[in-house]
């Protein structure tokens, strides 16, 4: 449990867009999200899944196998332009 199906970072535009497009380069502690919902505040920026429980569940063993890893995951996020019609 923990691993995603398709490890790819170039695969994640592909995934659905309810689900958390994550990708975790294990032995460089980075992580690539495509397109997040993200929470901010003054003290933190929050990623926010909305997904079914199991979908949810399994991100979150996915995240903590790679946080027991790495100390800090570097984080980069590709957020495409949204367009909105004239």
């Amino acid at each position: 449990m923990g691993q995603r199906p398709d490890p790819s970072a170039h695969r994640l535009s592909s995934e659905p867009a309810d689900s958390l497009r994550l990708y975790i380069c294990d032995p460089f502690g980075l992580a690539f999200l495509y397109d997040p919902i993200l929470l901010e505040s003054s003290e933190a920026t929050y990623v926010v899944e909305w997904s079914e429980v199991t979908a949810c569940q399994n991100s979150k063993a996915y995240i903590t196998t790679a946080k027991e890893k790495h100390a800090e995951l570097h984080t980069f996020i590709y957020a495409p332009r949204k367009v909105r019609p004239p």
